[in-house]
């Protein structure tokens, strides 16, 4: 067993972001990881052309009926997550390799995780949810919700679920609809929703609709992605250069159509985790108010007597702006007493669509070459040391703990053999740890995760890089 001793921290401290810090410059663990992936089941209602586990492009690979009754028990769960809680892990995501709603006990999972005052991301499909659930999600106040969508219409929603009609694709936006009716009629701020895209030769082409539809929606984010093929099986979805190409085209023309906002912020030296583009989302906006798309650049926005703001203020926790006016023009103008303005404050806030990950995408793509073997993330994940050891983790199913996204035939211990503290503190994963922070990935410790054909964890690696950095 390490002899690390992880000390418990209070959750109130505001500066526990140092836990990590202190452990990765001195080797030691003094926490527990900083997000904690928990796959719930196997059990998946989709079978999304793409999916490792549950594609028919997968064949023999393809988890049979007995590999998806596969999950963690409810009292399992719950001695984790009490686990976690002493730990001082700050997030739980519900994933992984089925859909977290098929769960009998989805619903006590995400109380009980809500009850420990931990955060809490939910990663679905998001088409079996019903009302009640919704409402039980914006109650229970979790942070944050992907719905991975992988379409902007039916028809593309189809054919990338191939055993699913156009009326899951209705029904989804419908969930997603009502999730924003829901939150404003509770006077709730959170869950955020990202719309997830895995980009393939399926749906290459619609990337514009893939947008207009996380506007319809009112997400706060989008995510694109591209596809991760499996040699021999999933061939058929690789990007040609060709698609490749198209696909930049389709961004910058919508960038350049629709008025994206560059964020003051972005600093180009942190392209590949910062937020790129942003667009306004003018549905959002309240009567009377409009978004000056001929002056983006500069945020503007006009009340219907034609004054523009004169402060801008960012809330990145909930991904809205506010637009302060003159208050001293407010109480003179004789339109006042119906406007929508915030009578006290005379400001508005709205919302807008942020584009997740783009220096990312665009690196994954300009990696494509045809007849080349996928290889995404060859030139980045040897740029800097890999953190992951200290602050990520997953859990499957079966029970199994595996150190990062693609690390499954890796498993450095399992739940039902030790408990997560022990997995934690060992020496196996303490050797993980060394051999990723100081060592390449051609290492071969590695080969088995295969971190240069594509690492699903490199934008939490450079923002702990960052972190490190600037500490």
């Amino acid at each position: 067993m390490h002899k690390s001793i992880i000390r418990h921290v209070a959750k109130d401290i505001p500066d526990s972001k140092n836990h990590w810090i202190k452990g990765i410059n001195s080797g030691k663990v003094f926490a527990g990881p900083r997000i904690l992936q928990l796959d719930i089941t196997n059990d998946c209602n989709l079978n999304c052309v793409g999916c490792w586990c549950h594609s028919e492009l997968m064949k023999e690979l393809k988890f049979d009926s007995e590999k998806r009754k596969v999950r963690l028990s409810f009292d399992k769960i719950k001695s984790l997550v009490d686990e976690l809680n002493d730990l001082n892990v700050q997030e739980i995501q519900l994933s992984g390799s089925g859909d977290p709603s098929m769960h009998p006990d989805f619903i006590k999972i995400v109380e009980y995780i809500k009850s420990k005052g931990l955060k809490l991301h939910i990663i679905t499909n998001f088409t079996l949810f019903t009302k009640a659930d919704i409402d039980c999600l914006i109650s229970l106040e979790v942070e944050k919700i992907t719905a991975s969508v992988w379409a902007g219409d039916p028809a593309t929603y189809a054919k990338v679920h191939p055993n699913q009609s156009t009326k899951i694709f209705y029904r989804l936006k419908e969930n997603l609809e009502y999730l924003q009716l829901a939150k404003n009629n509770m006077k709730k701020e959170m869950p955020l929703v990202k719309i997830y895209n895995v980009i393939s030769s399926k749906n290459y082409g619609t990337i514009a609709e893939m947008i207009n539809f996380a506007l319809e929606v009112l997400a706060d984010y989008i995510e694109f992605q591209v596809i991760d093929i499996v040699p021999g099986k999933s061939d058929t979805l690789r990007l040609t250069e060709k698609e490749r190409d198209s696909i930049i085209k389709q961004l910058k023309d919508y960038t350049d159509a629709y008025g994206s906002l560059n964020m003051p912020e972005t600093e180009e030296k942190n392209k590949e985790q910062t937020e790129l583009t942003r667009f306004v989302n003018q549905k959002s906006f309240l009567p009377g108010f409009t978004y000056d798309l001929e002056s983006s650049k500069s945020y503007n926005v006009k009340c219907k007597r034609g004054f523009f703001q004169e402060k801008i203020e960012f809330h990145d926790k909930t991904n809205r702006m506010s637009f302060y006016f003159n208050k001293t023009k407010c109480l003179k103008c004789p339109l006042l007493q119906e406007c929508a303005i915030d009578k006290e404050s005379f400001n508005i806030k709205t919302r807008f669509l942020s584009i997740l990950g783009m220096g990312s995408f665009k690196r994954r793509l300009l990696s494509i070459s045809n007849g080349t073997t996928q290889m995404y993330d060859h030139n980045i994940v040897d740029a800097i040391p890999c953190y992951i050891g200290w602050t990520f983790a997953r859990i499957l199913p079966n029970g199994d703990v595996i150190p990062c996204c693609k690390a499954h035939k890796k498993p450095l211990g399992n739940l039902y053999k030790n408990t997560f503290k022990e997995i934690w503190l060992s020496q196996v994963y303490n050797n993980f740890r060394n051999l990723a922070k100081n060592e390449k990935k051609s290492h071969p410790y590695f080969k088995e995760i295969g971190c240069y054909k594509s690492c699903d964890n490199v934008g939490m690696n450079l923002a702990m890089h960052k972190e490190l950095t600037n500490a």
